[in-house]
């Protein structure tokens, strides 16, 4: 009898096993080695970047940087050539600035296009001559706007035609406004205006020393 059943058990363990669907494809800690190996795998696709360290304390990422670059566009000398020419005469025929900067009109119509759709030129504009327009009295305000509800501020520069320019700066004042009257009395008129928002700093320009003038060359 113990020989019968040795020899059953030798058989048993002798006859090969079915093979499954789940055989194939790897089971237990095989199938979670699997499994591991894809999700390391997919997470080094997705998301590589570096993950901060603490709360406040920022790694270097390098992906910034890179999409700060193809937001700037690569213009060769040419370009700063046609540029500094457009921006000195907006009307310039094609013909007279291609033989400016050395190339053929087709050419020429082909960079400023470029320029356009890039959008590194935006637009192009008259330049007025405030006082023979009737706005003798230049100034800048600076103004000191307390809170972070600034939408009134920008209605009002919505209305006030005569702020020609505002920035928005760091220091002190919040806000700088380059501002055209047609006499001390209509400037007055307009800082009381902006004042209700804030305190204000009014300087009078004497003269434009040197008036605004876009980049001319690369830095």
């Amino acid at each position: 009898m113990v020989g019968q059943h040795q020899k059953v058990k030798t058989e048993t363990l002798d006859r090969p096993r079915p093979v499954t669907q789940h055989a194939r494809i790897g089971s237990g800690a095989e199938v979670r080695h699997v499994h591991a190996h894809s999700h390391r795998s997919r997470l080094s696709k997705v998301d590589r970047r570096p993950k901060e360290t603490s709360p406040g304390v920022q790694l270097h990422r390098p992906w910034i940087s890179r999409y700060s670059e193809a937001m700037t566009e690569s213009l060769d000398a040419t370009d700063w050539n046609i540029l500094a020419e457009v921006q000195r005469d907006g009307r310039i025929p094609l013909t007279e600035l291609g033989r400016r900067v050395n190339l053929s009109a087709s050419a020429t119509t082909e960079r400023l296009k470029r320029l356009e759709a890039t959008g590194v030129i935006t637009g192009y504009r008259a330049e007025i001559d405030l006082e023979k327009a009737g706005f003798p009295v230049l100034a800048v305000v600076r103004l000191k706007y307390p809170g972070s509800h600034h939408e009134p501020l920008h209605q009002l520069l919505k209305e006030r035609l005569e702020i020609l320019e505002c920035l928005r700066t760091t220091g002190d004042d919040c806000y700088a406004l380059k501002v055209a009257a047609t006499s001390m009395p209509h400037l007055e008129q307009i800082v009381n205006e902006l004042a209700s928002f804030g305190s204000t700093t009014t300087n009078v320009v004497y003269s434009q020393t040197l008036p605004y003038r876009g980049p001319q060359n690369s830095v």
